[in-house]
């Protein structure tokens, strides 16, 4: 397999070398999917030893030994970066729903994005866990209130006086959603 050649040139590989290759596929392809399909099984197993068989072909001539081992290396690292890739178009996508679809993150102002954050630290814990989770986390209100155990009327209130709380808040009246239990209303 070394050929004296410098390793940056390209070559034509010669007909008995590229028969080698296509034996060693023939043989060790259908073995390496298997167990790559083993150990990811969400994975696109035949497309990642198609790349390593792509790369043993350019590499054919700087390989020393077996090229069994650097196939298989070749193969995980190409599951491991599509898995990583996939990962993080997932995040990106998340990331972009959230910032279209909630009410706090769609202000394109970085300033009203901070005093959102911070009003909503400024309200009640139940309340902005509540926003929170309907916004941020995406879960429907029906979710919040099987989690907690409530009805979905509660989950409802509790996400009208939260907006109406943040708003006040981002307008600069700081009122609370309710007021104290403690006090006279009648005054």
């Amino acid at each position: 397999m070394t050929d004296p050649a410098s390793p940056r040139e390209h070559r034509v590989l010669a007909p008995a070398d590229l028969a080698r290759i296509m034996g060693l596929y023939h043989e060790f392809a259908p073995r390496l999917t298997k167990m790559l399909r083993n150990q990811h099984p969400d994975a696109d197993a035949e497309q990642a030893v198609a790349d390593a068989f792509l790369q043993l072909c350019m590499k054919w001539y700087t390989i020393e030994g077996d090229p069994a081992g650097l196939l298989t290396m070749i193969a995980r690292r190409r599951l491991h970066d599509q898995r990583r890739h996939d990962e993080r178009t997932r995040a990106l996508q998340h990331s972009d729903r959230v910032m279209r679809t909630c009410p706090i993150a769609s202000q394109k102002d970085a300033e009203i994005r901070i005093a959102s954050l911070q009003a909503m630290q400024a309200i009640p814990p139940a309340i902005a866990k509540t926003l929170f989770r309907h916004y941020y986390e995406e879960l429907t209100v029906e979710e919040i209130a099987h989690e907690r155990g409530c009805r979905e009327s509660t989950v409802h209130e509790e996400l009208s006086r939260g907006r109406k709380c943040l708003a006040e808040l981002l307008e600069g009246r700081r009122r609370s959603p309710r007021p104290p239990a403690d006090e006279d209303r009648s005054s």
